[in-house]
């Protein structure tokens, strides 16, 4: 699988992933594999369980960059974007920022409605601006 599709898995996972608390994270997972019939891939995983992981940490920073918005307003697409962008910016730097950024903005555009990429646009650009000295380590 390609990074592309991989990123792309990810945000659906970590969407779907929020209306099944009930299951462990790796359960979910496994199961969501299956059902799909998507083949186990490093990256994605890297990305998925990351994503999990940090959501706490990073619904924080998402409500700061956002003017103080609650995440809550946020709409669940876009906030998965946002997850797994922010993830991978601050905690699998194989990647440019400004890729990790383009690739968020065109899931959003694809998943969410006309203003979804504009959105994640800004808020992954202030997170790329807030941590300047990663995006120039790459």
């Amino acid at each position: 699988m390609n990074r592309r599709k991989a990123r792309e898995q990810a945000v659906c996972l970590v969407y779907e992933r929020a209306f099944h608390p009930e299951l462990a994270t790796e359960q979910f997972y496994e199961e969501a594999l299956a059902d799909r019939e998507i083949p186990e891939d490093t990256f994605l995983h890297e990305l998925f369980f990351t994503a999990c992981e940090r959501q706490e940490e990073t619904d924080a920073l998402i409500g700061e960059l956002a003017n103080a918005w609650d995440v809550r307003r946020i709409s669940k697409v876009s906030l998965a974007v946002l997850r797994v962008a922010i993830c991978e910016m601050r905690y699998l730097p194989e990647q440019s920022y400004a890729v990790a950024i383009n690739e968020a903005v065109e899931l959003a555009k694809k998943f969410g409605d006309e203003k979804s990429g504009a959105f994640v646009n800004g808020i992954l650009g202030a997170a790329a601006r807030r941590f300047p000295e990663e995006a120039t380590e790459r």
